[in-house]
């Protein structure tokens, strides 16, 4: 009895490892063109309808980078106005996050698409309290943005991170100047 309900088990056990094998074949070169091809697509998208967020993972100066948390920094683009901001966990800062935040208006934005290299390159001009800025963004397919801000001085600053739909961010907005 015991040998009969161990052949049934194991064949079971078979049977549902041969099921599992089958629902995922491997994806021809085609459907990942095809994939890849959507998502560009879908990025293209979100940049036209200006309303995203890059929620940051890193800051940086473009040579160095820190690890940083993606609730608090952030580049917004909400149809014409746009916000930048920085913070942390510890401090106060002007922004009450750590930080500083700021806010202006979108002028002179315009995208390009890389077809060849599958990639998305945007960029706008700020104008706010604190004086103009430029921001180039480039978009990968799956998401993975780096975004460089320049301005009235020589520095930069470069945010590293993911961009997703305003309406599905996770970002939280400090006091702005």
């Amino acid at each position: 009895m015991k040998t009969i309900a161990i052949i049934m088990l194991a064949l079971m056990f078979s049977m549902n490892l041969a099921a599992q094998q089958t629902k995922n074949p491997p994806k021809t070169k085609e459907q990942k063109a095809a994939e890849k091809e959507v998502k560009f697509q879908g990025m293209h998208n979100l940049l036209k309808d200006q309303s995203f967020i890059l929620e940051a993972d890193y800051l940086g100066n473009g040579f160095d980078r820190r690890p940083v948390v993606a609730a608090l920094n952030f580049v917004m683009v909400d149809s014409t106005a746009t916000v930048v901001q920085t913070g942390n966990n510890f401090g106060v800062g002007y922004n009450g996050v750590g930080g500083l935040t700021v806010e202006g208006k979108v002028s002179k934005y315009t995208i390009v698409k890389d077809k060849k290299h599958r990639s998305l390159t945007v960029t706008w001009n700020m104008s706010s309290t604190l004086g103009f800025y430029t921001i180039c963004m480039n978009v990968s397919p799956s998401g993975r943005a780096t975004a460089t801000l320049t301005g009235n001085t020589s520095g930069r600053l470069v945010y590293d991170g993911w961009l997703v739909p305003a309406s599905e961010s996770r970002t939280y907005t400090g006091s702005k100047l």
